[in-house]
Order: structure tokens, then sequence, then C-alpha cells
């Protein structure tokens, strides 16, 4: 019975040369783009879902309306933190991230990096990243505290231990 059924559908394929490929055309790209999307809304939902608390955390972004267009950015004014988490009991904790940019140095050595930001000492408490060394509790504790990552480390420091008394 599937025999007759693919040798019909086959000789209607070429007999409506047209239509068939029309309709293949319009299959392929509806199933293309429902890829596309599936693909982009788990993307979107995958974001940062490494965090221990990740249903918990929000980010903050702007909406600038210039001539009748609308541009989204995530940099926003400082105080903003401080206020939201005045005007808002429920934030437990504000956690600001600023990307500076920037040189690093240690003794004679200089790296030149995009890769620097700037955060609260909440940060920690927000964002559970995993330290190979060192206290998140205590690391940005100070002013002037950095936290690098395993190859920066060991590009800076080599075999040293970077939380050893730096």
């Amino acid at each position: 019975m599937f025999k007759n059924i693919l040798k019909v559908a086959l000789r209607n394929l070429l007999k409506h040369k047209g239509f068939s490929a029309i309709n293949v055309a319009g299959l392929a790209l509806g199933l293309a783009a429902g890829f596309f999307v599936l693909i982009f809304i788990r993307d979107e939902t995958s974001y940062d879902r490494f965090h221990d608390q990740a249903d918990r955390i929000y980010r903050v972004a702007q909406y600038i309306h210039i001539d009748n267009r609308v541009d989204s950015a995530v940099p926003t004014p400082p105080i903003l933190a401080a206020a939201l988490a005045e005007e808002f009991p429920s934030i437990e904790a504000p956690a600001r991230v600023r990307h500076v940019g920037g040189i690093v140095s240690y003794e004679d050595q200089r790296f030149a990096s995009s890769n620097v930001y700037a955060v609260d000492a909440d940060f920690f408490k927000v964002f559970s990243f995993r330290l190979v060394s060192g206290d998140p509790k205590t690391a940005l504790a100070e002013p002037n505290r950095i936290i690098v990552t395993r190859s920066a480390a060991r590009k800076v420091f080599g075999d040293k231990d970077p939380s050893a008394g730096f």
C-alpha cells in the first residue's frame, strides 16, 4: 500500500512540476523559519542560566527615543541601582557591571585588554561564578581589587597564585 501511495505522489509531482516546486519551497522555507525561531527562543531563554539563582536575576536596559527611532542600550546611570533598591524593597542585591576596558599592569608587565569590567562589591551575591582561588565574599571587599580569568592569571602571574598577597 505504501508503495502505491509513493508511486501516485511521484506521478503527481512530475505531472504538476510548478505547483510541486512552490509547495516544496514553501515547506522548506516554513521549516527553516520555524527552526530559526526555535533556536532564537532557546538562545534567549538560556542566557546566563548557569547561575544558581538565574530565575531571580534581572537586567536593566534603557530605551532611547531619537527622531522617531528607538534604540536600546544596556548602560544605565550609576545612581540607578541605589534608586531602584530604595524604591523596590524586593531587590535583594543590586549589582552594577560596567565595561571600562583598559591596561592591566603587574610589576614590569603591561597588558591592554578590552575585557575589563568594573563591578560592585555585591557582584558575587548575585552571580555565582566559580573562583579557582580566593573567596568570593572577600574578593571585592576593598576598592581596587580585581578578579582575573584563569588564562589572564597565567599570562600575568605565570605559575604564582594570584590571590596570595597581591
